[in-house]
């Protein structure tokens, strides 16, 4: 719970300091006294929206501390999901929150600094904040279906994920569905150009290293005459056919005579090895120069065949790779891509029955949703209604119904309605279209007690109420002192209100007093409670006759909380 709260520089507030306890707290004050400014502290301690205007006039900077005690609630996720670290026997959560006059934000918590939306997740663990505007907000249909699956817990929560998904899976089947069809034409002239491709490739079915081997080929095959003139001349260098000297025939010559000198120098021996070694090496290279003389001719179909499937290989290559391997590793991209996109009316078939599978998920997921929401439609209505009788209401009617849609929604295949009936005589009526300002009042607090208790355990919570009592008077007005009181025996609540016979039943009574320009918070002691609820029913000082009534308020709550 909130256990402390310090302001500074908010609006009318220079500062203001206030220790809150359990129970119920009251804050009460005159028009203008800065309760709005209170609750903007507030709205800046648990990580809201900061709003530059609400910095006082003359101000640096606004400042917001918040101390929450532990004690009954320790919400170890959040604690875990923001890496707070305390110690076993640590019961104190410290937040800050500054705001300059130039609108720069931020926060800390336990002294470190923290981004705003930390502030937020751990406020919403501790505190619930309700105003005029949620009674207001009732009245849409998004926060009636919020309240419903909020009451449902954990069993609608599941069925709520599952259509989520089921939803979800349905949209992007049907956006793959749509995206194909208008693009079936493009991916028919893709699959064609990819086929023609691969119909390119698999005729030619090249080789690695083929390239070089016809360039190779080509050249040899173009320059057959200068060859021949070349090889001539190397052949008749190595051998000559006449006996004339060449060089087989005078290395020859040196081995021998080198082999003679070695009987008469062994020393000789090596060097007249190596002169055969080499006469024998000439004799192959002048045979495979012969060879190739031999074989070297003039064939200009060969030199075609060589151009032909040369300018058929860089056709296949134009646009699809620089060399061979890239051609051969695009024809297995292209063939994996055609698989995907060559067989459009199949693959639209497969498409369609996706999506058709998807939608039925939607209608299977959906139907557990609806079931989910019907048991906790009735179960509310009945909560609701309980809350209202005792709120003043007696006989009023508080129901949930599910009014199905013609198709499936996002949120479900139901619109979600909240009906009043005030009493017998009046017809039952969408709570959007009849509700007066003080029936919407009670059947917020209504519902936030219903939704507080289906929650479980409240102890260590912060129910924060700003006049949530409007529209409401007389006995009504007591009917919610007292249920505001009986929520506070399980959680803090803190409410902002106009009404004394509310304020009557408060544990702790704080007065905002304005004096000049600023504005103090004081906690009122029995005395200063009696006078401060004269001066509400009055609207004067002290007159007897409203102290008096004031005097007896507080006796009508002490009596009430007694039964309690």
């Amino acid at each position: 719970m909130l256990s402390e709260i310090t302001i500074q520089n908010v609006g009318v507030i220079d500062q203001a300091h206030l220790e809150l306890g359990p129970g119920l707290t009251t804050i009460t004050g005159e028009t203008g006294a800065g309760k709005t400014m209170v609750l903007s502290g507030l709205g800046l301690l648990l990580g809201g929206r900061a709003d530059a205007s609400v910095v006082r006039l003359g101000a640096k900077e606004a400042r917001v501390n918040g101390v929450f005690d532990l004690s009954a609630y320790r919400p170890e996720k959040v604690l875990t999901e923001l890496d707070l670290e305390l110690e076993a026997d640590e019961n104190e959560i410290i937040v800050n929150r500054t705001l300059s006059a130039q609108g720069r934000s931020r926060g800390r918590i336990q002294g470190l600094a923290q981004p705003i939306s930390a502030l937020a997740q751990l406020g919403q663990e501790f505190v619930t904040v309700h105003g005029q505007s949620d009674q207001i907000a009732l009245k849409q249909a998004q926060v009636q279906r919020d309240l419903l699956d909020q009451y449902g817990g954990a069993k609608l929560e599941t069925a709520k994920q599952k259509y989520r998904e089921a939803w979800a899976q349905a949209v992007q089947a049907k956006r793959t569905l749509d995206e194909w069809q208008q693009n079936a034409a493009q991916y028919e002239l893709e699959a064609s150009a990819l086929q023609q491709g691969l119909d390119l490739v698999n005729e030619l079915a090249p080789k690695a290293g083929e390239e070089e081997e016809l360039k190779t080929q080509i050249e040899r095959l173009s320059n057959v005459h200068e060859l021949s003139e070349h090889v001539q001349l190397a052949a008749g260098a190595l051998r000559q056919p006449d006996l004339s000297p060449d060089a087989s025939s005078l290395t020859q010559s040196a081995a021998n005579a080198l082999e003679k000198a070695s009987g008469l120098d062994n020393s000789l021996s090596e060097l007249a090895s190596r002169a055969h070694q080499l006469s024998v090496q000439l004799a192959d290279l002048a045979d495979e120069v012969e060879n190739y003389l031999d074989n070297l001719s003039a064939d200009p179909e060969a030199l075609s065949r060589a151009h032909a499937r040369r300018a058929k290989l860089n056709r296949a290559l134009a646009g699809r790779a620089a060399d061979i391997p890239g051609l051969l590793a695009w024809a297995q991209e292209a063939a994996e891509r055609l698989a995907a996109v060559g067989d459009t009316e199949g693959h639209t078939q497969k498409l369609t029955e996706q999506l058709h599978q998807a939608q039925e998920n939607v209608w299977e997921a959906g139907c557990g949703l609806s079931q989910a929401r019907a048991e906790a439609a009735q179960k509310l209505g009945e909560d609701v209604t309980a809350q209202l009788a005792s709120l003043a209401m007696p006989n009023a009617q508080f129901t949930v119904a599910l009014n199905e849609t013609p198709k499936p929604k996002s949120h479900g295949l139901e619109d979600i309605v909240f009906n009043l009936q005030a009493h017998p005589h009046a017809p039952q009526r969408p709570l959007a279209q009849g509700a007066s300002g003080g029936e919407l009042s009670r059947v917020m607090l209504a519902l936030e007690v219903a939704l507080a208790q289906a929650s479980g355990n409240l102890a260590g919570r912060t129910f924060i109420f700003d006049e949530v009592d409007s529209g409401v008077g007389g006995q009504a007005a007591i009917e919610v002192g007292r249920r505001l009181a009986q929520l506070a025996k399980t959680a803090q609540v803190i409410v902002v209100t106009h009404l004394p016979q509310v304020a009557a039943f408060a544990d702790a009574h704080v007065k905002l007093e304005k004096t000049g320009n600023s504005t103090s918070l004081q906690l009122l002691d029995e005395s200063q409670r009696a006078a401060e609820l004269a001066r509400m029913l009055s609207g004067e000082a002290t007159p007897e006759a409203a102290r008096a009534h004031g005097l007896e308020l507080l006796k009508v709550a002490k009596m009430a909380q007694s039964k309690m």
